[in-house]
């Protein structure tokens, strides 16, 4: 039987397999919305290699995506990704690839991702300043900013991005502490907007 709302939960580097660090939300948004269900990204989420890495994450969230979505066409669907995980989750929806590190890549087609309903992330290295579903205090891009063919844009609606000032990946910084801050500060902002897309 397919649930009424799935979440797809992408791990940040290093994180063990499984969703990491963001079981907390994952578990907020499902205490919220009873009846979803949750599957974790299977990749690398290596830090070494992290062109191998993050080519093969987005294409595990283009295949798991496209797969669930075949199976429950009906079913919303939650994209939800930390640090190399947020990458991946953008690089699906809006095309990956960052030049002179790895290829480009083609965004999942509209058939799977016309049933994205909200998508989090957290720290996510592609951040831009000037995309227009931001949160938090960044003032920089981060280390990999998304390019113009790449944006989001066609799912600002949904999205929320969460970046600080001074975190090393998002925002180009130098303190590691605040990119592992972000479930602490942010989870319950996060999983209420969630429920309200679900729920709207």
């Amino acid at each position: 039987a397919c649930p009424q709302n799935h979440i797809i939960a992408a791990r940040g580097s290093l994180e063990p397999p499984g969703p990491g660090s963001l079981i907390t939300l994952a578990e907020k948004v499902m205490q919220q919305n009873p009846g979803t269900t949750m599957d974790s990204i299977v990749y690398p989420a290596t830090i070494e290699n992290y062109d191998v890495s993050s080519t093969a994450g987005t294409a595990a969230v283009e295949q798991q995506l496209s797969t669930f979505v075949q199976k429950c066409p009906s079913s919303k669907v939650v994209m939800m990704g930390f640090s190399q995980g947020a990458q991946i989750v953008g690089d699906a929806l809006g095309g990956g690839g960052i030049q002179g590190i790895s290829k480009s890549s083609a965004p999942v087609g509209r058939a799977f991702s016309s049933q994205v309903t909200a998508v989090v992330m957290y720290g996510d290295p592609r951040h831009v300043v000037q995309a227009p579903f931001n949160v938090g205090t960044a003032t920089k891009d981060g280390i990999f900013p998304r390019s113009m063919n790449q944006t989001l844009n066609a799912f600002a609606a949904m999205t929320k991005a969460f970046c600080n000032d001074r975190d090393p990946f998002c925002a180009s910084g130098d303190e590691l502490a605040v990119h592992l801050a972000y479930p602490r500060e942010f989870d319950t902002m996060a999983a209420a907007f969630v429920t309200s897309r679900l729920q709207g």
